[in-house]
């Protein structure tokens, strides 16, 4: 009797050992199986990119005279491209040509930065392209640097979207975030 509790005791511990190798396998092969490649993509920016864009510059934090102050626009695309950046307020236009998958700058007259807030100031700058684009924009001096990413107003709407800072005011060192 005691032989046969003794067998039946092997007999589950040998159950239990085959059990438990089985699902390891199981585990092992999902580990160490070769997958199908994965494909790379190369990522795509379409919804910044566009043909038409509107864009300002606001006042970059307080009035620094001869603080050395510029404004660019950057272009790029993946296609050759021939376009436009005008400030019709102005009367200032220049035109610009993009070999595929270069960065063009665009200096911007600094005469368009926008002073204030709640009155309609006509200096918008505006790019028109033959092919799509990406803009991004940078506004610099000695002690302050903004940029921005531009979207064609088919991503917005015509509602325009702006995250500013309020201007400096008290001490030269204090800053604005």
């Amino acid at each position: 009797m005691n032989s046969q509790i003794t067998n039946t005791r092997l007999n589950r511990i040998r159950f239990f050992i085959f059990i438990a190798a089985f699902f390891s396998l199981l585990i092992a092969e999902n580990i160490f199986a070769q997958k199908a490649p994965v494909e790379i993509r190369k990522p795509q920016f379409s919804e910044s990119r566009g043909k038409d864009f509107w864009v300002c510059f606001p006042q970059n934090a307080k009035n620094e005279f001869n603080a050395g102050l510029s404004f660019k626009l950057y272009i790029t695309g993946d296609k050759e491209t021939r376009g436009t950046v005008s400030i019709p307020g102005l009367g200032i236009s220049k035109t610009f040509f993009l070999n595929p998958n270069e960065i063009v700058p665009v200096d911007i007259d600094t005469i368009a930065q926008i002073f204030g807030s709640d009155q309609i100031q006509k200096l918008g700058v505006h790019l028109v392209a033959d092919n799509a684009v990406a803009v991004y924009g940078l506004s610099n001096r000695q002690a302050s640097t903004d940029t921005f990413l531009a979207y064609p107003p088919n991503v917005f709407g015509q509602t325009y979207h702006g995250r500013f800072n309020y201007a400096l005011s008290g001490p030269e060192t204090a800053f604005t975030y």
